[in-house]
């Protein structure tokens, strides 16, 4: 028996490189793509300036020592700790400090993601603070509760507190006539 071959229709148009398999199907032909297409292309230099697509990590790393150098020996990241919470701690403005130092690292080494709108060292931020806010959880869940909540109180105090025992399961009918807020106040 001989194979079947694609039904010559004069009213079908597909293109060159693609073949009638079935009713339903198109099959791609599988010619060579060479893997320096995209050095011809130049889709980078079309984006955004050249200069931020090459690291300069020596300039970048003594640019980061300085400012980190500049902020350990002013009051800026004590301020801007009392700003945002309503006690300013050292350890609150070191924390700080290490979160951006982790963001230049994040924003050099990092890899690029899909998404290039604005910038792509925007989102290799975003990806660095994910990856603390990751390392962070981990750290938290490793501790026993106590610990956590010890913990917790470096951003807010109040967090310290352990939430008062409640029973969940007193009462579980779906009607209560008796409960003068909601008849079903267990829903």
């Amino acid at each position: 028996m001989r194979p079947r071959s694609p039904a010559k229709n004069k009213h079908t148009n597909y293109k060159d490189n693609q073949s009638s398999v079935g009713l339903q199907t198109v099959s791609n032909d599988r010619t060579y793509v060479s893997p320096n297409i995209l050095a011809f292309h130049k889709l980078e230099d079309q984006e955004f300036h050249p200069i931020f697509y090459k690291p300069k990590t020596i300039i970048t790393l003594g640019l980061l020592l300085l400012a980190l150098n500049i902020l350990s020996r002013s009051d800026i990241l004590l301020d801007l700790v009392g700003a945002l919470t309503q006690t300013a701690s050292s350890k609150k403005a070191a924390m700080l400090g290490m979160v951006f130092a982790f963001m230049c690292f994040a924003a050099i080494h990092y890899p690029n993601t899909l998404m290039v709108r604005p910038h792509p060292i925007f989102w290799r931020v975003w990806l660095g603070l994910f990856s603390l806010y990751a390392m962070g959880c981990t750290y938290l869940f490793f501790l026993p509760v106590d610990e956590v909540r010890e913990t917790l109180t470096f951003f807010d105090p109040a967090l310290g507190v352990p939430l008062p025992e409640r029973s969940y399961a007193e009462d579980c009918r779906l009607y209560t006539p008796e409960n003068p807020d909601s008849k079903f106040a267990n829903l």
